[in-house]
């Protein structure tokens, strides 16, 4: 879930959270910012202001509430219906209007949504306004009119109609040759607002036949809405079928535009502006503008016209701005927006589709024969991830100096201007990324010129972070507290503090939001609520679990092993000389396995006995399969089953009821929660005496004032584990392999403990034996030296002279020093890049 507030508008994900994803609160709150500044902007006059949206299906929702705040501040609005983003620029200055709205995510899957604001010509706000936007945004000052200064609202929903004429009253739009040409036409709509338009455009301009695909206004997309190749598979079959002349394309607020060619094949956005470009300097010579990141090809068009082509920074607003400076006839973006002044200074897919047919009629050549006639070009489009430490203005600056000899622009980011082909280096206005776009005259050369410059990018960047960057790979040790629990948990600190055992309202709320915590987690294991008992971490939970097994189950014999946690083994043993309880280690193999054979021998014997074997070991990632174990143990009524989960719950799906196991344990430091907190989990059929005495929390079962602050950070974070769980394994496993991939190529005789090429593994550790004689036992040290953190075992036993228990019980340590890297959804893999790098000079040094 996501909400976006930049200098370019309001995006994010229709529910969830107050700020942090597009609820009604965001929008008053975004919309009341809009009007007040347009108050104080116009010295508080009565203001009008134009709305209009897409037909994505929280739109009727989000104009309901825009509307309303706007009223409540006093503007008249004059409200369009389902229209078109440049249906709504051209309706702002024929009424006069001082501003508009326009209720659209783009080319956004149906679950966003965003608020697109005009100024008073009805082009998008500038940057300056934009940072002024948010001020009144953060500020939060709006004044709202009393009931008889309350705006007025003005339906008017014809605009789509006169948007069409004033198309067909263009010089540049021919429907008598479009007619003649008898085209025919099949348009996919996405289900949105095109659906409308464009159906009733085509009658207008005179084609032959129209056939639609997705024409129907419900915002239901059939697929990815933003109009790319790889999006239109239904689109070209159609033109298949149809046996049509072209295929077309536009995304939901129809501000871009595709083609597709009578032959399946895909037109290209890059060249929808090319070719009506190509149209209207045919007809009048002069000069072009597009962002930089656009083909070479409308620069060699314009020229060849007699014009002269100009490049602006990346953005509508930017592109504007230099197409009103150089007295551009036309204009856009390589993402098939076109820009014609003679209409209005927006990008326009209407437009554009009248004025491709009018060039399409007057060429009378197939639209395959067409796309061959421009001249060939290439984009390869790449992008890197961002370290927020690095400064990536300086980075470019490196990259420039490098190239001194070759053409350049800095107007937005880099752009280098080779003979066969340019690429542009951006840094993305709204995510922590680096765009690398390349093109040449073919798909091999544009491909191979974004990779180099991606990777002499790489290279600049890891060299650029060599003396601060700041690499955490301990993970298994502990996590950084994700910045959304600490949100969570900040009302808790001011307002919600009562204590939880006390009766009144501070005493309740606080109680009523531990409950529900303890419901949340509960359902994510698919518990019952009573089965969770909130403990201080994951030692306490095995301890809990264990001694309450020998004292309240009458347990006289607990089966482990020698690599568990020292919470299991040391608390085994003290039971051991306490309680006179037998302790019964299974042996491992070399990768750290349990023996499962050796578990079933022993567990043949009538004794009351408690099986603890950790999910998965925390220093060499070695995965128990704890389905299996847990439904062996559940065959015997004498037998009940422990397992240590602190390194894998939140990073796998747990369901209590189908495992049948006895005692789960969680430690929330180890999910990017806060530390102090963590839970017990007790099926709730054993019958189980206080731990703790003193207080009636817990059930009876742990008494002592609740931590308050920690159950609520362990909930959220539970939260965000389990809410993009498959994305984030993906994304961590990835890394593990990326490294281990990469250190074997630094040295053959780098080994790894545990199973770490299969599924045996956990995907968090990546347990790493290097030869002594290639590094010495400084290798930790240097390591941290360099702003790496990593672990030689076990963070709990750190300190300690003693060589690691776990280590200890595997073959041919004693040549190699181990380091432990441990992965978190947070690394990057710029992060393992540089680790490697200083893993390999720390070799080449011995």
């Amino acid at each position: 879930m996501t909400l976006i507030k930049s200098i370019s508008g309001i995006r994010g994900t229709i529910g969830g959270k107050v700020e942090e994803n597009l609820t009604p609160i965001d929008i008053v709150e975004s919309i009341s910012a809009y009007g007040t500044w347009l108050k104080y902007k116009n010295s508080n006059k009565r203001l009008k202001i134009v709305i209009g949206r897409d037909a994505r299906i929280s739109g009727e929702m989000v104009e309901n509430i825009c509307v309303g705040t706007l009223q409540g501040l006093g503007i008249d609005v004059v409200n369009i219906g389902l229209s078109t983003t440049p249906t709504v620029e051209i309706a702002v200055p024929k009424e006069k209007a001082d501003g508009g709205i326009i209720l659209t995510a783009s080319h956004n899957p149906k679950q966003w949504n965003a608020l697109k604001l005009l100024n008073e010509k009805g082009e998008f706000i500038s940057a300056e306004d934009g940072k002024k936007l948010l001020e009144f945004i953060s500020n939060k000052e709006f004044y709202f009119e009393e009931v008889d200064n309350l705006g007025k609202i003005i339906e008017k929903e014809h605009y789509v109609d006169e948007h069409i004429k004033d198309i067909l009253k263009l010089s540049s739009v021919d429907i008598d040759a479009i007619k003649k040409a008898n085209i025919n036409v099949v348009i996919d709509a996405v289900n949105s607002t095109g659906g409308i338009v464009i159906p009733k455009l085509l009658k207008a301009l005179n084609c032959n036949k129209i056939s639609k695909i997705f024409c129907n206004p419900n915002g239901d997309f059939p697929h990815n809405p933003e109009p790319l190749p790889e999006h239109l598979k239904d689109l070209i079959d159609r033109v298949h079928t149809e046996k049509a002349d072209m295929g077309i394309v536009v995304d939901p607020d129809v501000d871009r535009l595709a083609f597709v060619c009578e032959n399946g094949e895909v037109f290209g956005e890059e060249y929808t502006l090319v070719a009506v470009a190509d149209h209207v300097t045919k007809l009048n010579s002069g000069n072009t503008v597009s962002n930089l990141s656009s083909t070479r090809a409308l620069s060699d068009i314009t020229i060849k016209n007699g014009g002269n082509y100009y490049a602006s920074a990346v953005g509508e607003v930017n592109v504007v701005k230099m197409m009103k400076d150089k007295n551009a006839i036309i204009g856009g973006e390589g993402n098939g927006g076109v820009i014609l002044p003679e209409l209005h200074y927006g990008r326009d897919a209407l437009v554009g589709i009248a004025l491709f047919l009018t060039y399409y009629a007057k060429m009378k050549m197939k639209m395959s024969d067409l796309k061959k006639s421009f001249p060939a070009y290439t984009i390869s489009k790449n992008k890197l991830e961002l370290d927020p430490s690095v400064n990536i203005d300086s980075v470019l600056e490196k990259m420039s100096d490098k190239y001194k000899s070759v053409i350049q622009n800095k107007v937005d980011g880099l752009k280098l201007d080779f003979e066969n082909g340019w690429v542009h280096m951006r840094k993305s206005n709204t995510e922590p990324i680096i765009r690398i776009y390349a093109e040449s005259v073919n798909s091999k050369t544009a491909n191979d010129l974004g990779e180099r410059f991606a990777n002499e990018l790489k290279s600049l960047i890891l060299l650029s972070l060599k003396n601060f960057m700041k690499v955490y790979f301990d993970n298994a040790a502990t996590t950084p507290i994700a910045k959304e629990v600490i949100k969570e948990i900040e009302p808790y600190l001011h307002t919600h503090f009562g204590n939880p055992s006390s009766t009144h309202s501070f005493g309740r709320k606080t109680k009523n939001a531990i409950e529900i915590n303890r419901k949340k987690i509960a359902d994510f294991i698919n518990a019952d609520n009573s089965e969770i008992i909130f403990t201080s971490g994951g030692t306490e939970a095995d301890n809990m679990a264990i001694r309450c097994a020998v004292n309240d189950l009458n347990v006289k014999r607990i089966i482990t092993s020698k690599i568990e946690h020292h919470a299991v083994g040391h608390t085994a043993e003290c039971l051991k000389d306490s309680s006179n309880i037998e302790v019964i280690y299974l042996s491992t193999d070399e990768f750290g396995n349990p023996s499962i054979s050796e578990l079933k021998k022993h567990l043949k014997s009538n004794v009351k006995t408690l099986v603890s074997l950790m999910h998965a070991n925390n220093e060499i990632g070695t995965l128990l399969p704890i389905e299996e174990v847990s439904l062996l143990c559940s065959n015997y009524n004498h037998v009940f089953f422990h397992s240590d989960t602190v390194q894998t719950m939140g990073h796998y799906f747990f369901d209590v009821k189908k495992l049948k196991i006895d005692f789960l344990v969680c430690s929330a430091h180890k999910l990017h929660g806060p530390k102090g907190i963590g839970f017990l989990y007790v099926n709730k059929n054993l019958p189980l005496r206080p731990m703790i005495t003193g207080g009636s929390q817990e059930r009876n079962h742990r008494g002592g004032t609740e931590n308050l602050y920690g159950i609520i950070g362990l909930g959220k974070a539970m939260e965000l584990a389990f809410s993009g769980l498959e994305d984030h394994q993906k994304h961590v496993q990835s890394l593990k392999d990326y490294l281990r991939t990469e250190l074997v190529k630094i040295d053959s005789e780098i080994k790894f403990n545990g199973e770490t090429n299969s599924n045996n593994s956990l995907y968090t550790v990546l347990s790493v034996r290097f030869p002594k004689e290639v590094c010495n036992s400084m290798l930790l040290f240097s390591l941290d030296i360099h702003g790496i953190a990593s672990s030689g075992g076990s963070a709990c036993s750190s300190g300690s002279n003693i060589g690691s228990h776990v280590l200890n019980e595997l073959p041919n340590q004693m040549e190699y020093q181990t380091v432990r890297f441990s992965f978190s959804r947070y690394n990057t893999k710029e992060e393992v890049d540089f680790t490697l790098n200083k893993i390999r000079s720390i070799v080449s040094s011995g």
